[in-house]
């Protein structure tokens, strides 16, 4: 081969392994934050489209680990212990309200009440489900 011709190849083969690498990164851009606590909660909601105005941390959720609210919008509660958010789910399924969740965490909303797309397009941005309760 020249030495034209294995400078184009080199190139070639830099362009492809640029292009893999950006597919890869691709694919994590979408990928919901990890959630460690309340305000990690906090800030994927809200990046997921979820409205949280006059966020309060007050951990007073009596099952969960730490807890806050968003005004009167939303209650959110992380768990550590699954027991705990599990019992905590039955709870508000016999109540019928609306809710996402996901492997750690709850968010208890009225923003979704009316709107199930909106509610199912927020709950998977965060790895979740919605659960629609009564009207």
């Amino acid at each position: 081969m020249g030495d034209t011709m294995l400078r184009n190849l080199a190139a070639a083969m830099t362009v492809l392994a640029a292009g893999a690498a950006l597919t890869g990164c691709s694919a994590l851009v979408g990928a919901p934050a990890e959630i460690t606590g309340a305000e990690s909660l906090r800030d994927a909601y809200v990046s997921a489209g979820g409205i949280c105005e006059d966020w309060e941390q007050h951990n007073e959720g009596i099952l969960s680990t730490e807890s806050g609210r968003c005004g009167e919008e939303a209650a959110l509660s992380f768990f550590d212990d699954m027991e705990d958010m599990k019992e905590q789910l039955s709870f508000f399924d016999l109540m019928e309200v609306t809710y996402l969740s996901g492997e750690n965490w709850i968010i208890n909303t009225s923003q979704f009440v009316d709107d199930i797309d909106a509610g199912e397009a927020t709950a998977a941005k965060m790895g979740g489900t919605y659960t629609a309760g009564e009207k």
